[in-house]
């Protein structure tokens, strides 16, 4: 996988990808609705950016020198912005309430009730002998676990957003994720974190596939400090035929830590 910023943000240069503890200058804007931070690394390295308008080409010389420029930006903005993280976190003195966000149910989940998960050294799942839904397993910083999954919620992601489209594989799944962050810093689960389905079918379908905006999405979720939880929804773009014999996988980028649980 490979580091995806959007197009209003500065573009880092190949193959950069975020420190730990690194975070976006806000003055940069918001993430927009639907865009994937992180995508597959097999893509063409001509192919356009995900998230960008079809038939529009991305590279030109003006691009490479402005990408120069934002290379230089983002270096002293990202010393400032640990700058004031080490201030900030030295004028702190207790820290924030944890919070659990709320998650929508349909009639075609299974699963147990959502909330934060409780982590256990026999909870390492493998694709052969995964874990059951609302089981905990370490990832990395995170304890992390699948408590739901939505296996057609194709109309309820298409409601979530007018801007959203109908799924290209034929159907949407909802995945609802629990995680407790146990790093020194901040955690940012939207972008530590990614969900895949490896199907009956023999092939693989992880979040990047999903354009859609999802009801209580995990993208755009609050940073968390350490000891805070959060319950996030991420959204697959499958076909039915995937679901029979599928399992899921949670996935830590910066450890490569890879966990799997049942579907249902």
């Amino acid at each position: 996988m490979r580091f995806n910023p959007p197009p209003n943000w500065p573009q880092p240069p190949a193959g950069w990808t975020p420190p730990p503890g690194w975070e976006p200058d806000p003055a940069w804007g918001p993430v927009p609705p639907g865009w994937q931070l992180w995508v597959a690394d097999n893509r063409p390295r001509d192919a356009p950016p995900y998230g960008a308008p079809p038939g529009k080409s991305t590279g030109s010389k003006t691009g490479l020198i402005v990408g120069a420029v934002s290379v230089v930006l983002l270096l002293l903005v990202g010393a400032a912005v640990g700058a004031a993280l080490l201030l900030r976190k030295g004028n702190e003195s207790a820290p924030a309430t944890p919070t659990t966000s709320a998650t929508s149910t349909a009639p075609t989940s299974s699963g147990p009730a959502t909330g934060p998960v409780s982590c256990s050294a026999s909870n390492d799942g493998t694709k052969s002998t995964p874990n059951p839904l609302g089981a905990g397993a370490t990832l990395g910083d995170y304890c992390a676990g699948v408590t739901q999954v939505v296996k057609d919620a194709t109309s309820t992601v298409l409601s979530a957003d007018p801007d959203n489209k109908p799924p290209k594989n034929g159907r949407f799944v909802l995945v609802t994720i629990a995680t407790t962050y146990h790093g020194q810093t901040e955690g940012k689960a939207y972008l530590d974190l990614s969900v895949t389905l490896y199907g009956g079918d023999g092939k693989k379908y992880d979040d990047t596939a999903c354009d859609a905006r999802s009801p209580n999405d995990l993208i755009g979720t609050e940073r968390l400090r350490p000891g805070q939880s959060l319950t996030g929804a991420v959204c697959l773009d499958v076909p039915p035929a995937a679901l029979q014999g599928g399992v899921l996988s949670l996935e830590n980028f910066a450890t490569d830590d890879e966990v799997f649980w049942k579907l249902d």
